[in-house]
């Protein structure tokens, strides 16, 4: 028996390596390194899954998510298929791991609950950054930022995960006039950052879609999965308020925010927003996330030039057949319900995964081949709330599957 709680908690120690590698960088997910490490915990999950059965009361974890009952929660982690609901379900998997240790008599494991509980009396923002605000004097009014980063401290001593994540969301949109930006893209790719908080910066950054799911996504049958793991270290941030309080708040970057400003107001409505798709490939299979067979890929969405927020009402793919054109008549985004609208924020650049469907969710049990198209008409049609029609033609090499 000590020999599994061993393996065990090794399984549970790379598995968290594995969460904080995806944590920090989405695109990890498709690495080579990030497959190595799916292939190593699959098999050594095989090899312990009585035992994770056993401690949680002889069933297969799993959750209810999107929509769908009894998610497999380590299949789908450990899986190479679906990079949103591995990202979500990476959030519970170290929590049963850490119970089976626990069941099968091993010590207490350091948790990020444990973490947080023994910093609630620090607080998120360390008192020495809020002082380097309070010590300012420049063109700025600081009297918000404070605030925020007060309520941002209560809420985190008293591991209030939903507040946590909408007052760390609210400061990442409010400091950038300090750095001379009209938004944190514009912080993290335009400010002159060392490689580390270059780092801390883009986890940050990839927080924001976590930040959102908890502000936007309304109420269902699913569980909630924000927890407070999923916060930022403190580093993160204080190393961003820190640069700030320091470099920032000056003339200089008050002037370089106006003329930015300005130049926005001139041109940015101007512009419409854009699409393409990634890696000009499309995948037909049967995907947990769409409960179904279906088509994916990764649609890159540009608003950057773009000053007011945009919303994509549909997308599809379209192809000649022998009835005339046949078209899906049913859209995913990931972590959004099926034909829900997709907000895209102003000025802002990202990749949404998608999936399209001639069928609404049919269970991952039916899987059904992908339909006979003639590969040389296919096209992706996205369409938005502001009247943008944007058809992107799909070379027959593209389709996978």
């Amino acid at each position: 028996m000590r020999n599994n709680i061993d393996r065990l908690k090794q399984l549970l120690k790379k598995t968290k390596a594995y969460k904080e590698k995806f944590f920090a960088n989405r695109d990890f997910f498709n690495s080579k390194e990030a497959g190595e490490y799916r292939e190593d915990l699959a098999k050594r999950y095989e090899e312990l899954k009585t035992l994770i059965v056993k401690a949680n009361g002889g069933q297969v974890p799993s959750v209810s998510m999107f929509g769908h009952n009894n998610i497999d929660v380590f299949e789908n982690v450990y899986s190479e298929y679906n990079s949103t609901t591995a990202f979500h379900l990476l959030k519970l998997a170290p929590q049963y791991l850490i119970k089976a240790v626990a069941y099968h008599g091993g010590k207490k494991v350091n948790t990020p609950e444990n973490d947080v509980a023994n910093s609630k009396k620090r607080g998120y923002v360390k008192g020495e950054v809020v002082g380097l605000f309070l010590k300012k004097q420049d063109p700025f009014n600081y009297k918000k930022l404070l605030s925020l980063l007060n309520e941002l401290n209560v809420s985190y001593r008293n591991n209030y995960p939903y507040t946590t994540s909408a007052l760390i969301r609210a400061i990442l949109d409010h400091i950038p006039p300090l750095l001379g930006q009209v938004n944190f893209n514009g912080v993290v790719n335009n400010h002159r950052w060392g490689t580390t908080d270059k780092s801390y910066l883009r986890k940050l950054l990839s927080f924001k879609d976590i930040a959102d799911d908890g502000l936007h996504r309304q109420i269902g049958t699913s569980n909630d999965l924000i927890e407070m793991d999923c916060i930022p270290e403190p580093i993160c941030l204080n190393r961003l308020l820190q640069e700030c309080a320091e470099k920032g708040g000056s003339v200089k970057e008050l002037r370089q925010y106006q003329a930015f400003k300005s130049e926005g107001q001139k041109t940015k409505t101007k512009q419409k927003i854009q699409f393409s798709l990634v890696n000009n490939e499309i995948f037909w299979d049967n995907y947990a996330a769409y409960n179904g067979s279906s088509f994916t890929s990764v649609l890159l969405v540009d608003n950057y030039e773009n000053n007011r927020p945009d919303f994509i009402t549909s997308i599809a793919i379209e192809a000649k057949d022998t009835d005339g054109i046949w078209k899906t008549s049913h859209f995913l985004f990931e972590g959004l319900k099926l034909d829900q609208e997709l907000k895209v924020d102003a000025n802002d650049r990202g990749n949404y995964q998608f999936y399209v469907s001639d069928t609404e969710s049919e269970g991952i049990r039916y899987p059904r081949k992908m339909p006979d198209l003639d590969r040389d008409t296919l096209k992706l049609v996205i369409k938005t709330r502001s009247g943008v029609v944007e058809s992107i033609d799909i070379k027959p090499g593209w389709i996978k599957g």
